[in-house]
């Protein structure tokens, strides 16, 4: 159920970047658009990064006014260090939108 739900959301990212639109002109002037990701630590072959960075460079394409990380950046059984948490900034900086 939960890589159909995954599944569903990256084809609506990846259909609405591959016909780019702004916002404005199809919800009027004052509409804004933003991607909410989260639950990221699981995924199938390649590592993290790769997948992770996949995703960043199609929300970028999608070009939306700010992004909403709704959390679950790890998984329960790694560790909550320093290290990590740089690693997981640096992943974040990648979006051209606010976070």
């Amino acid at each position: 159920m939960m890589t159909r739900s995954i599944s569903a959301v990256i084809a609506a990212i990846v259909i609405s970047a591959t016909h780019p639109a702004p916002a404005q002109s199809l919800l009027g002037e004052d509409a804004f658009a933003f991607i909410a990701i989260g639950d990221l630590p699981y995924y199938r072959g390649g590592t993290r990064q790769e997948h992770f960075r996949r995703l960043v460079d199609v929300v970028n394409a999608a070009r939306p006014d700010f992004v909403i990380h709704v959390g679950d950046i790890k998984s329960g059984s790694s560790p909550c260090s320093d290290e990590r948490f740089a690693t997981e900034r640096e992943q974040m900086n990648g979006f051209d939108a606010a976070v």
